[in-house]
């Protein structure tokens, strides 16, 4: 009978080495790679809340413009229109947690100052009062633009541009941004967001004239002597700028459909400046004398 002897073969030190440092490298390759997914992951987060938080810019500014029309409508304040409390040409800051009245509805300061957005209460409004703080910093501009009709007088059109930006460390992708001045200050930033939307007034065209003023209440005019008043219609949006000049002595004083007073005789005149809707005037009194 004839035995075969087997010999079991093993692993050389230099195998397990080389075992082991392939592993290695295997493991640190799917370490990075998760560490890439949770910056990707993160980042995706921010710019969630950033697209939110820009998109309620605008829809509280839209917030403040329906509510100047319901003032309006009600009358509750005679001099409302449509565009109070949005001149913010230089950029400004608002939130729903301090009010959307056509008053105090901006707090203007310079942009690098002011402080990033918080997160307080139940309802997790941010806001600029108090709270947790975030990292992000809103920046709301508006601007008129010229209308259709070409009248420098009134605006019915609004450019309202919303820029987010927040605070970002640097990662493996990213070399780090903060909350800047501009979200265009230094060309395109991966930590930014820009939402821009244009604003009409199409509630309420018509802005009624609430009142009439003149340059000057009276004025004494030598015989021969011109004199140019000029009348200001309130509010200054109003949608008549126009007036009717009329003297209740022409004999004495004459005027043009300009305002220009012309001394004739002695005596006193009255001018009166009468706006479109026969309501709303104001007067000036003449008197002439001879030099």
């Amino acid at each position: 009978m004839y035995f075969v002897s087997k010999k079991e073969k093993g692993f050389t030190l230099i195998e397990l080495v080389i075992s082991i440092f392939i592993l290695s490298f295997a493991v640190v390759g799917i370490f990075n790679a998760f560490s890439i997914v949770n910056i990707l992951t993160s980042d995706s987060a921010d710019r969630l809340t950033g697209t939110y938080l820009a998109q309620e810019g605008i829809e509280i500014v839209r917030n403040i413009r329906d509510t100047n029309w319901l003032n309006m409508d009600a009358g509750t304040l005679a001099s409302a229109t449509w565009s109070d409390g949005l001149s913010c040409g230089s950029g400004c800051e608002a939130d729903y947690t301090t009010g959307t009245g056509v008053s105090g509805a901006f707090a203007m300061s310079p942009w690098a100052s002011r402080p990033l957005l918080a997160v307080a209460g139940t309802n997790s409004f941010y806001n600029y009062t108090g709270g947790t703080q975030t990292k992000f910093k809103r920046k709301i501009t508006i601007n008129p633009l010229t209308d259709v009709d070409g009248n420098s007088t009134r605006t019915h059109i609004m450019d309202v541009i919303v820029q987010v930006s927040w605070n970002e460390k640097a990662t493996v992708l990213y070399s780090g941004a903060t909350a800047g001045v501009d979200c265009n200050a230094t060309g395109k930033t991966p930590n930014c967001i820009t939402v821009e939307e244009t604003l009409y007034n199409w509630y309420n065209t018509t802005v009624p004239v609430t009142g009439v003023t003149l340059n000057e209440p009276s004025a004494t005019l030598a015989v021969g002597a011109i004199d140019l008043l000029t009348a200001t219609i309130a509010p200054p949006d109003a949608s008549d700028q126009n007036v009717t000049w009329t003297s209740d002595n022409p004999d004495v004083a004459t005027v043009d459909n300009t305002g220009k007073v012309r001394a004739v005789a002695i005596g006193s005149a009255n001018i009166t400046a009468t706006a479109d809707d026969g309501v709303h005037y104001a007067t000036d009194e003449i008197t002439v004398f001879i030099p």
